[in-house]
């Protein structure tokens, strides 16, 4: 909870900065500052939303992996790694490698 009271301290700061420099003419500083804090908020979207994935049973893995294998049979390889990439919340290439392997171990 001390943590969100310091993130909100932080981002209120930033736009009170922010509001400042742009009421005396300082543009180009009052734009770093949005800048800046536009940034620290996307990134702490991304870091939110990584830090909740939570990694799969074995069994769901089981039948995410049938359900892979499904689409490889029916020629339908982007959509395998689309549905990994949501499943798992794993990046492209991670993606790319792990439907790789399971249609090498398949055949």
């Amino acid at each position: 909870m001390n943590n969100f009271k310091l993130i909100v301290f932080m981002i209120i700061l930033s736009l009170f900065n922010t509001i400042v420099f742009l009421i005396n003419q300082k543009y180009l500083i009052g734009f770093i500052w949005l800048v800046s804090l536009i940034l620290y908020l996307i990134s702490l979207i991304k870091f939110h939303k990584h830090k909740n994935i939570k990694p799969l049973t074995e069994e769901e893995l089981q039948i995410l992996n049938s359900e892979l294998k499904e689409l490889i049979l029916q020629n339908k390889k982007y959509d395998a790694i689309k549905k990994y990439r949501k499943t798992t919340n794993a990046g492209l290439k991670e993606a790319y490698e792990y439907i790789e392997k399971v249609i090498i171990n398949n055949q």
